[in-house]
């Protein structure tokens, strides 16, 4: 699938893309890997854990990630496919709290499942999108002294093992932003970012060759916690260091919304594309629920830069989002961020702009009218939570990134005409 990473408002150059290294395939039998549970790796407070897969079965509860385990069955963290959804649950005093996702999972696609304990909040990210959170104590994560895990938790009975690709996995001492793994999920790590503890990307061994010697999972962070491969065949196909597949290099450039007339331009920009179908251009009024509006199609394979147009020639009232689902020709598929615009069918469009929309850790206002503009920003319970002025001609930016991750209301006087935008915070 192809990862890439949005500019809304300017071109940029991208940073290297996941090269198209390998993976292990884990046969949901007995496969697993352990990694040493020393002091680093038993968190207590805040705490990220990522990692991609590709499940060949999403029934009952299926291990990719479980970290600190010990014999009376607790653990610290655990991410896993339950029921054909992405899931992360911790425990803090002997209790367990977890959270599912609300993309469905399903065989044969690869999914960037991240998990987030922050403080009194645990959350779940799938393909760096924040899809769900969970109210939880303030105490300490539970920690045990048996191993960290992947494919399998074979303390417990049953051991929920894994069956089907893992690749890039991720241990953080702090709780990363939504626009930290917005960002970060689709790129190769140098192995030297701050607050990385371990990082396992799994370019190992010759795919489905002969690598009955490869049995180190080596972690590419700075503290060498290797890991010790288990019960693999290690030839062939399957139980084996195999192709990944979890990226296929589209470089995205740029994804930009404009006005033009009485309709939406939205353009595009591609570096390089690999086995790309095309784009399947989606819209939401909401930021949460997507209706496809149209398809433009793809290059294929080509080295050549490539420019893309889709008009959307019936724009709603109000802020319309907009994603790409870029295709492949095997049927695989990866959304792009959304990007939102304003549009007023009212007559004369909004002098007030909010970028970026949607947005992470800050919110910018530009006053583009004739006279200053009074704002007051609601959360979705209709709780006010601060008050503002931008005079003409001005930008002010706003610090938000203590805001909880939703959609919110602002209500805007311009020289005593009234209106109102949304904002939808990652």
């Amino acid at each position: 699938m192809k990862k890439c990473l949005i500019s809304i408002a300017f071109l940029f150059l991208m940073g290297q893309l996941f090269s198209q290294g390998n993976a292990l395939y884990f046969d949901g039998t007995d496969d697993h890997v352990d990694i040493p549970n020393t002091p680093l790796m038993q968190f207590t407070g805040d705490v990220t854990f990522e990692a991609w897969c590709n499940p060949s079965a999403t029934d009952g509860q299926r291990t990719v990630f479980i970290n600190s385990i010990e014999p009376a069955q607790y653990w610290g963290f655990f991410i896993a496919v339950k029921n054909g959804l992405a899931h992360v649950s911790i425990v803090i005093n002997a209790v367990q709290y977890g959270v599912l996702g609300t993309t469905p999972i399903s065989t044969g696609n690869w999914y960037h499942i991240a998990g987030v304990r922050e403080g009194t909040s645990l959350k779940i990210y799938v393909n760096g999108v924040l899809e769900n959170s969970l109210t939880i104590p303030s105490g300490n994560l539970r920690h045990g002294d048996a191993t960290n895990r992947i494919g399998a938790a074979q303390l417990f009975i049953p051991a929920y093992y894994y069956v089907g690709y893992i690749d890039e996995i991720r241990a953080w001492d702090y709780a990363r932003s939504a626009s930290e793994i917005l960002s970060n999920y689709n790129h190769e790590l140098n192995g030297n970012e701050t607050g990385l503890v371990a990082y396992y990307n799994f370019n190992q061994g010759v795919a489905g060759g002969n690598n009955t010697g490869e049995t180190t999972l080596y972690d590419g962070g700075p503290y060498g916690l290797h890991g010790t491969l288990s019960n693999f065949a290690l030839s062939g196909p399957t139980s084996n260091w195999v192709a990944s597949g979890a990226v296929l290099p589209i470089e995205l450039i740029s994804l930009r919304a404009g006005k033009l007339g009485d309709s939406i331009v939205l353009s595009w920009h591609t570096a390089t594309e690999t086995n790309n179908q095309g784009f399947s251009v989606e819209k939401s009024m909401d930021g949460k629920s997507w209706k496809q509006i149209g398809f433009v199609e793809g290059n294929g394979t080509t080295l050549m830069s490539q420019n893309y147009q889709f008009k959307d020639l019936h724009p709603s009232n109000g802020t319309n989002y907009y994603r790409l689902k870029q295709l492949d020709f095997d049927g695989r598929f990866e959304y792009s961020p959304t990007i939102g615009i304003e549009w007023d069918l009212g007559g004369g469009q909004s002098k007030i702009q909010l970028y970026p929309n949607p947005g992470g850790d800050e919110l910018c206002i530009s006053n583009h009218g004739n006279g200053p503009a009074q704002m007051h920003v609601f959360d979705s319970a209709g709780r006010r939570l601060i008050m503002l002025e931008v005079g003409s001609g001005q930008r002010q930016c706003v610090d938000i990134s203590n805001w909880q991750a939703g959609v919110y209301m602002l209500k805007i006087n311009v020289n005593g005409k009234v209106e109102q935008q949304k904002f939808i915070k990652l």
